[in-house]
């Protein structure tokens, strides 16, 4: 019986290759952010946005806006923490 490991390709996603970009995209999001706010906020367009998401939902391995912000806090790329 033989086993096959995988070795991550070049192009492989990985939870470590987002950027500061995205990881404060995220943590918009987790604040309840929609698109719009996000690009206001960060003086960029909205499809820039919608495409800077996607990307990142890719390397958190998520299929959408809600895993992404659960995978980004589980891995400690982004932090919620309560102001006093």
């Amino acid at each position: 019986m033989a086993i096959c490991i995988s070795r991550p390709t070049r192009h492989s996603p990985s939870i470590r290759e987002t950027d500061a970009l995205s990881e404060q995209q995220i943590l918009l999001l987790a604040q309840g952010k929609t698109d719009d706010e996000i690009a206001t906020l960060l003086g960029l367009g909205k499809w820039t946005i919608v495409g800077h998401l996607q990307s990142a939902k890719y390397k958190l391995g998520s299929s959408n806006r809600t895993s992404a912000v659960a995978t980004a806090i589980t891995h400690g790329i982004i932090s919620l923490k309560r102001a006093v």
